[in-house]
């Protein structure tokens, strides 16, 4: 917060902007939704007036995540898929695989599988494309659950040991590669 207050005393738009997408992920962690959102909203006005793509599509996913366990899954889905779009139009590819997984998680929480499989399937075909092992790994997992979820254990085990191996492969590279 002490940093919000120096960023908006100095005049500087684009830290307080910084500070605000870093107190919305603080309060994310802290269970804190609606001061989350808060701080999301105002980040991602920032980033909108500033013309910051990234910062943008980053500012979406937040609020998507926020919104989402908080419970109101359509205005989660809306933000996911507002980040989704504007990470395929300046070509992002790793921001895109965070907007889709971001995408299918909320679905998922209304019980909507389909619609949650197909955010799914599309961000590990994206990672597998895009040569991204962190993501790509992720989302294995995270189809792994919707397998899961919809009791199909030898998918989502087999799911699960492919992302078990990918994660090996990159944690000696110093990557956060489980969540």
């Amino acid at each position: 917060r002490a940093s919000l207050a120096e960023a908006k005393h100095a005049g500087l738009e684009a830290e307080a902007g910084d500070a605000h997408a870093a107190l919305c992920v603080g309060f994310i962690q802290s269970g804190q939704y609606e001061y989350a959102r808060q701080h999301g909203e105002q980040a991602l006005a920032i980033a909108t007036r500033l013309g910051h793509q990234a910062g943008i599509v980053r500012h979406n996913i937040q609020l998507s995540v926020a919104l989402r366990l908080s419970g109101e899954l359509d205005e989660s889905m809306k933000h996911a898929l507002r980040a989704l779009a504007g990470a395929e139009e300046s070509d992002a590819a790793v921001l895109a695989i965070s907007a889709r997984l971001a995408g299918g998680r909320a679905p998922r929480g209304a019980g909507r599988r389909r619609a949650a499989r197909g955010a799914a399937d599309s961000a590990v075909r994206v990672a597998a494309a895009g040569g991204r092992p962190r993501g790509h790994h992720l989302l294995l997992g995270a189809s792994g659950d919707l397998d899961l979820a919809a009791r199909n254990h030898r998918a989502a085990v087999e799911k699960y040991r492919r992302a078990w191996a990918k994660a090996e492969g990159i944690a000696d590279k110093g990557d956060l590669v489980t969540g």
